[in-house]
């Protein structure tokens, strides 16, 4: 079977015009408006899931990008730094060698290091065969006081302080981005594993969704 991906709402708009037959106007026991929005509310189905259900989203989730990888140059660091052409400031990174940030100027020279184990945020977490995104973080936002929040890719998301000490974990599935609005509200990607009749009767898929946190998580 390909892999199947849902797309990522936080809300549907439906139109009898554009509805399949098959497929019900609503699954939560609103009513539908023909051209009206209406919050979708998924049931929680991956607790429900067959073993044999749980093995496929594993396989799905396993899925990667090509990858490769180039012997490192002699240079260490940076040996080139033209202020005429490249913009003033700091750089904050992230990298698939650690879990962990860096906060480096623009000389090369690494003013801060953020780094925290994802089994220190998460003890129970157990890896799977083919699952190594846990060795890094995905995506980071840094604070003005130096407080960080980090993403492990597909298990959740967490914020640091300056001294890498855990302020508040979420495993909520978080993945690939993240961004932190002007009232401390926080925008993630997450994902639930579950049926869709109308999409497959049996195989589970992945549902994307946009989750807003607030500034506690």
């Amino acid at each position: 079977m390909s892999a199947l991906a849902a797309g990522a709402y936080l809300f549907l708009q439906e139109r009898e015009s554009s509805l399949p037959l098959d497929i019900p106007a609503a699954t939560d026991g609103s009513k539908v408006v023909p051209g009206r929005w209406r919050e979708f509310r998924p049931p929680p189905a991956s607790a429900n899931l067959t073993p044999s259900q749980k093995e496929a989203i594993e396989r799905l989730e396993s899925i990667g990008y090509l990858s490769g990888s180039q012997p490192p140059k002699s240079e260490a660091t940076i040996t080139v730094h033209d202020v005429d052409r490249a913009y003033a400031g700091y750089n904050v990174f992230t990298s698939g060698h650690m879990p962990g940030a860096v906060l480096m100027d623009m000389d090369g020279t690494v003013l801060h290091r953020w780094t925290r184990e994802i089994f220190d945020i998460w003890p129970d977490f157990k890896p799977g065969t083919q699952y190594t995104s846990h060795e890094f973080w995905r995506r980071v936002q840094v604070f003005e006081n130096g407080d960080i929040l980090g993403i492990f890719e597909g298990v959740g998301i967490f914020k640091l302080d300056r001294d890498s000490n855990l302020i508040w974990e979420n495993r909520n599935g978080a993945h690939h981005d993240l961004d932190v609005q002007e009232n401390g509200d926080i925008y993630v990607l997450t994902r639930k594993a579950r049926v869709i009749p109308w999409i497959h009767k049996t195989e589970p898929i992945l549902e994307e969704f946009v989750c807003v946190l607030d500034p506690e998580g």
